[in-house]
């Protein structure tokens, strides 16, 4: 041990499914043909070499803007794929890239793949994941589930923070009831109208309509052409008893009705 830090802690990092020498990028998805439904699966990587003990899910593309992705990641044989992550949404505005973090395990050995739904009718996305393999001391989770996510739409639930400048909107729920209980959420926000413009201030809370809590305060949220600039947050470690309410609520420099809004889906991790 030199100066505190434990060299025995250290993870060995890997990557899955960058296309390194012929496009520098992640590895492309293709949506259905049809808007909004989900397209077939791509491979990113037949085997992981180690135990993932947690992986950070790097998404980017560069087509048409303001177009909206959501991608479920999964592992299994083809065929017999089983989410790992689901619905994991993403925004296009310009050429940009957005990463999260899933303290998720993955076995080593584990077939990984993903698939994407999107909002226009030739789209494709680029996927790949960084993961950590099962040296790092963390603790690592196995479930995933997807609260806010509109699959008819592929955006989140809509968060408007209202008419009046730096003032906190009305709370919109989530979800009325989580599934498990939840040690760690990661959130994704999209742009809900064709612009938005302005900074934001985010509150995700737990509690019954007009009894929230906020257990995390004031998420800097800046908006720009079609999108929130933070795509995607997390994992940050809360813990939320199953059958919680989940609501979040904003305010906004913006009053403007249509252009002030997004969007929030929320990834609890069991």
């Amino acid at each position: 041990m030199a100066g505190g830090f434990l060299i025995d802690n250290l993870a060995n990092y890997l990557d899955y499914g960058s296309v390194v020498s012929a496009a520098t990028h992640g590895t492309t998805i293709t949506a259905n043909a049809s808007i909004n439904t989900k397209g077939s699966y791509t491979q990113l990587v037949a085997s992981t070499t180690y135990d993932v003990c947690g992986f950070w899910l790097l998404l980017g593309a560069a087509g048409t803007s303001g177009a909206a992705y959501s991608v479920d990641i999964a592992v299994g044989a083809g065929g017999s794929e089983q989410i790992i992550v689901a619905d994991f949404v993403f925004q296009q505005a310009g050429t940009v890239l957005n990463s999260v973090y899933f303290p998720i395990g993955i076995p080593a050995g584990s077939r990984v793949a993903a698939r994407c739904q999107s909002t226009t009718t030739v789209a494709t996305i680029n996927v790949s994941i960084i993961g950590a393999d099962g040296n790092f001391v963390q603790p690592h989770l196995g479930n995933c589930t997807t609260y806010g996510f509109n699959s008819a739409t592929t955006l989140g639930t809509n968060i408007d923070p209202g008419g009046s400048a730096n003032t906190n909107g009305a709370y919109s729920q989530i979800t009325a009831s989580t599934t498990y209980d939840i040690n760690a959420i990661s959130l994704a926000l999209d742009g809900q109208s064709t612009s938005t413009t302005g900074t934001m201030y985010v509150d995700i809370a737990v509690g019954g309509a007009g009894s929230e809590q906020v257990i995390i305060p004031n998420i800097a949220v800046l908006l720009g052409a079609n999108k929130p600039s933070q795509g995607s947050l997390g994992a940050f470690p809360v813990q939320i008893p199953a059958g919680s309410r989940i609501a979040i609520r904003a305010q906004c420099t913006n009053t403007t009705a249509g252009t002030r809004k997004i969007g929030a889906t929320v990834y609890g991790i069991s």
